[in-house]
Formats: C-alpha cells, sequence, structure tokens
C-alpha cells in the first residue's frame, strides 16, 4: 500500500502545474527532403532593416499522406541562422499567415492584424508541382542581421526551417523543411552571402 503524506501531495501537484504550463509545439508528421536549394543574402552587418535574404529551393514529401492544402500557418523558424554565434534576422521566428491561395499555390506573409507590418516584411511562396514535389521561395526585406565573423565565414553553414502547419487538414500534413546549406561570404565585412 502506498503511504501519502501531505508533501507527497504538494510535490504531486506542483509537478502537475509545471507540466500543464510547458508549451505545446506542433507535432512534426512530415520531414521533407530537400532537393534544391539556392540563396543570396545583402546587407549583412550593415544594420537596422538593411538586410534582405532570397531563397529558391524544392523539397520532396512522401505521396501518402500529403495532401495539398494552403495550410493554416508556415512558421519560419531559421533563415540564415548561425549555429555558431546563434545570431540570425532579429525576429525569428516569423509566424506567416496565408494571403493568397489557389490549387496549387499558397502566399505566406507576416502580416500584422489591423495595423502596418512592422520590419522586416516575410513572404514565403510555396507550389506544387507534381504530385509529391514543391516549390518554394523565401523572401525577406528590410530585415536586420548582425556581422558575420571568422568562422563561420568564410564558407558558413547556416540553417534554414520553416513548418507547414495545417491545424484543420488530415493527420500527415504538418511538413517541416528544413536545410543546412554552405554560404560562401564575400565584400567588405562579408556583407553578401550566396549559395554555391
Amino acid at each position: 500500500m502506498v503511504k501519502w503524506t501531505m508533501t507527497s501531495v504538494f510535490l504531486l501537484i506542483a509537478a502537475s502545474a509545471t507540466l500543464a504550463a510547458l508549451p505545446v509545439e506542433a507535432a512534426v508528421d512530415v520531414t521533407a527532403t530537400v532537393t534544391h536549394f539556392s540563396g543570396s543574402a545583402h546587407g549583412i552587418g550593415l544594420g537596422d532593416e538593411e538586410a534582405g535574404v532570397r531563397i529558391v529551393g524544392r523539397f520532396t514529401i512522401p505521396a501518402t499522406p500529403f495532401i495539398f492544402d494552403c495550410v493554416a500557418t508556415a512558421t519560419l523558424s531559421k533563415v540564415i541562422a548561425d549555429a555558431i554565434l546563434l545570431d540570425d534576422i532579429v525576429g525569428v521566428p516569423f509566424t506567416l499567415v496565408v494571403t493568397q491561395s489557389s490549387s496549387t499555390t499558397c502566399i505566406f506573409e507576416n502580416v500584422s492584424p489591423g495595423g502596418p507590418t512592422p520590419p522586416p516584411f516575410v513572404r514565403l511562396y510555396v507550389r506544387k508541382v507534381a504530385p509529391n514535389t514543391v516549390n518554394f521561395r523565401l523572401e525577406i526585406s528590410q530585415g536586420t542581421r548582425d556581422a558575420l565573423g571568422n568562422p563561420p565565414c568564410p564558407a558558413a553553414p547556416l540553417e534554414m526551417s520553416f513548418l507547414l502547419d495545417d491545424l484543420t487538414g488530415p493527420p500527415g500534413n504538418t511538413i517541416l523543411v528544413e536545410a543546412t546549406p554552405t554560404w560562401t561570404c564575400f565584400g567588405k565585412g562579408n556583407r553578401y552571402l550566396k549559395t554555391p
């Protein structure tokens, strides 16, 4: 027989409260395979709202259970993230909402409800080009990014990651897209980046 004391009850209640307070993250149903990645960036380390990033890529996902749909949200958690210095575009993660959609294309933006969107401006295009192949394009303007030193430059492995979270669709439609390509740093103060 288990003998309960007031101390045991108190510890159990405290532990339950701690677990209840932990944040709930979206469960990842599918981790995509990135098959193409091309990126460029400018204005790194120049100051507030001077940085811009453009990334074009392609990913594949299992044909089952994926159903293409303009998902409820896209969460951009990493753009050009330096795992050594833990730096990235100021403001990440960004929660993006669907602003335009069709049967094959979704456009997500970081639109502020009821007011102007503060910098940076973020837009993510997602387009289905085959039953289980999707192209994407990420554009960021008026961003802020601290300078990159040496290391990680001149060949910097920088992380990009976003989550397509279908809150209302069937199981299997929450997709994680992530890649860590090597970027080449160039220009005065490593202000420019590009992938090979």
